[in-house]
């Protein structure tokens, strides 16, 4: 077993919450430190100047980091900033400046993991980080020059991520960072430098999305438990210019922390422990909460294409449960794509053509998948109101057929996908088939939801 240092030690007592928010302080903080420095600001103050020169950019992200470090020593209860302490709750809370200071001295005495002037700066912040510019803060009630360079800056950047790791909003970093800048009890030029770097910011916000408070996960109609472990994994769907359009999801269930059962397999275990309608819920209420994350995110998502095992389609509750939900978490209703596998139709249940029926009647975008060319007719899918059918790329040796039923397809405006793309150079037969969308290990594999979000965030 791995031993831990001093430091380490210490930054394991914080509880999971702070230990984010210092990170996210942390990149805030070299954030405006670098465009503080580029701004030549104070030139007035020899001693402010010298802090903001750009070699010490990476101590300022030190300063960010172990802002909050004197909080290891405090009972979890009172890690957290809130306005509903008692006066002697209070004083427990603001311990942590002093608990900071002996734990920078003791520790790094141990360790000697900073020099000198690395010290005195992450000093600096810790002492200083609650004062304000007007005089209002603590612990000493310090205000304007008389606060460090080093504590106005993360002061602001604290403040920053308190304010937009709460906001519930649509577009909530720009809301919230307007707030900010209506703040009087912070340094007015460092206000200008945050305005300056909003940009780098916002991508500091979104990188670190998934850990705030800011996006509601929707009504809970699953109960999460050992023995209904259930998960959604998400793949681009493009167009052929590879234009991320929206995304499919995919259905997982876990028997265990080291399985993943493949979807060929997953409705006999679903049928056997009778929990259809729990993982219908759990579908339906994640992929719609991802959805309304993406938005959020600004990332650009038309639809979401959901894949349904053949006994929900069965259910009588089936329609009124997914409508309920999509009303319930407020999401258009064109938004939801619903995928029906061609071999359901094969089987000629009436209920469950009846059931589709009623889902197209009912607003919902449905393509018909994975289609047997020999048993297709367009007469059939007519009559069920299916708004665009996928060809799997793997039966397209002989396209003729398919091309022949596109050609009729787009005459009535519907969609035409394509799934299993794995080769590059295939434009010339999704042309002929005029593909609208594609889907493929080329196009993307299936994410989690959390890793869609910082690889689009990053690149954006």
């Amino acid at each position: 077993m791995a031993i831990m240092t001093p430091w380490e030690e210490a930054f394991s007592y914080l509880s999971e919450p702070i230990q984010l928010h210092s990170q996210r302080v942390s990149e805030y903080t070299e954030v405006l430190f670098v465009q503080a420095s580029a701004m030549e600001l104070y030139l007035d103050d020899a001693k402010t100047v010298s802090r903001l020169d750009i070699e010490n950019r990476k101590t300022a992200a030190l300063c960010g980091y172990y802002h909050d470090i004197g909080k290891s020593k405090a009972l979890v209860a009172y890690q957290m900033k809130s306005d509903k302490y008692s006066p002697e709750e209070e004083i427990l809370y603001r311990k942590h400046i002093e608990d900071g200071e002996i734990l920078l001295d003791a520790i790094n005495n141990a360790e000697k993991r900073f020099n000198k002037k690395e010290f005195d700066y992450i000093l600096e912040a810790i002492l200083d980080h609650h004062e304000r510019f007007d005089g209002s803060g603590f612990p000493k009630g310090k205000k304007e020059q008389e606060i460090s360079i080093f504590g106005r800056i993360v002061a602001l950047c604290d403040e920053l991520d308190h304010i937009t790791n709460n906001w519930h909003s649509e577009d909530p970093f720009e809301e919230a960072f307007n707030s900010i800048l209506g703040l009087e009890n912070h340094d007015p030029q460092l206000i200008q430098a945050l305005k300056e770097c909003k940009a780098k910011l916002k991508k500091v916000f979104y990188k670190h999305i998934s850990e705030s408070q800011i996006v509601d996960s929707g009504p809970r109609y699953v109960k999460r438990n050992s023995n209904r472990l259930f998960d959604v994994r998400y793949r681009p769907i493009t167009n052929i210019k590879r234009k991320v359009m929206g995304y499919e999801a995919y259905p997982v269930l876990n028997v265990n922390k080291d399985t993943t059962v493949p979807l060929a397999s997953q409705e006999f275990l679903i049928q056997q422990a009778e929990l259809y309608d729990d993982y219908l819920n759990y579908q339906i209420v994640s992929t719609c909460d991802t959805l309304k994350r993406f938005d959020a995110c600004n990332i650009e998502t038309e639809f979401m294409l959901i894949r349904l095992f053949y006994n929900q389609l069965r259910k009588k509750t089936f329609l009124s449960l997914t409508k309920r939900i999509q009303t319930e978490m407020e999401i258009d209703i064109n938004r939801i794509w619903i995928s029906i596998p061609h071999e359901y139709l094969l089987k000629k249940n009436k209920a469950v053509n009846d059931t589709i029926k009623r889902i197209a009647d009912s607003g919902f975008t449905i393509i018909l998948d994975d289609v047997d060319i020999d048993q297709f007719t367009i007469e059939e899918f007519n009559e069920l109101n299916f708004n665009g059918v996928r060809w799997d790329f793997d039966k397209l040796k002989k396209p003729e057929p398919y091309v022949k039923i596109s050609e009729e397809l787009k005459k009535q405006n519907k969609f035409i996908l394509v799934d299993n793309i794995s080769k590059t150079k295939v434009n010339p037969l999704l042309n002929s088939l005029q593909t609208d969308y594609v889907t493929g290990i080329i196009y993307g594999d299936y994410l989690e939801e959390d890793v869609i979000v910082k690889e689009e965030l990053a690149s954006s």
